[in-house]
């Protein structure tokens, strides 16, 4: 795998490596298989950064599921306390969830991501909750739905379901030179009742 030869031209330690973990579920099993899959094709111990996401419907009246995130929160927390990931965060959420989550979780996400086409201006009460809390706000413009069902079955001519995919980016730390990136994903047969 070539990327794997960029990761070795540079000793780990000059490294940035982050995961974008998207999600349709709270299912914990995947946000571990995920992570420790990419772990594993990288050959790494460890990562800097993990971020989630669930996909977003397009309804106005969607809500975020504060349940289902705490229920991914705890799985991520364990890749923490083992030391296989240094920072969390999560993608997309409002506000009011974000600092829910802050609030309740005992290994608290150090990183909230905004969709640019989704957010014109970070509202500011957020920028100083973050700015209090020494956290990263970034901005995204990943798609709502990383693999539309569509997109998969014109790939593999037969009906898939994407269980979870996951989005590796690796830096260079001192010089912020992205080397290499990638996504990892894993797919189930439809089952036809």
């Amino acid at each position: 795998m070539i990327f794997l030869n960029k990761i070795n031209e540079h000793d780990h330690e000059e490294l940035k490596i982050g995961f974008k973990v998207f999600l349709h579920n709270d299912n914990q099993k995947f946000v571990q298989e995920a992570i420790d899959k990419a772990l594993a094709i990288l050959k790494v111990n460890s990562v800097d950064d993990v971020i989630i996401s669930f996909r977003q419907t397009q309804s106005e009246d969607k809500k975020d599921d504060l349940g289902q995130i705490q229920n991914v929160w705890r799985a991520l927390e364990t890749f923490v306390k083992n030391e296989k990931v240094k920072h969390l965060g999560i993608a997309d959420v409002e506000e009011n969830t974000f600092r829910a989550i802050y609030e309740w979780a005992e290994i608290k996400p150090s990183i909230i991501q905004i969709n640019l086409a989704t957010c014109c201006v970070v509202p500011p009460t957020l920028q100083a909750f973050c700015k209090e809390n020494d956290l990263k706000l970034l901005t995204h413009s990943d798609p709502s739905d990383i693999l539309p069902s569509e997109y998969v079955e014109d790939i593999f001519g037969k009906p898939l379901t994407l269980q979870w995919a996951l989005r590796f980016l690796i830096h260079v730390k001192c010089r912020g030179v992205l080397i290499t990136k990638g996504y990892v994903l894993k797919l189930a047969k439809d089952l036809v009742i």
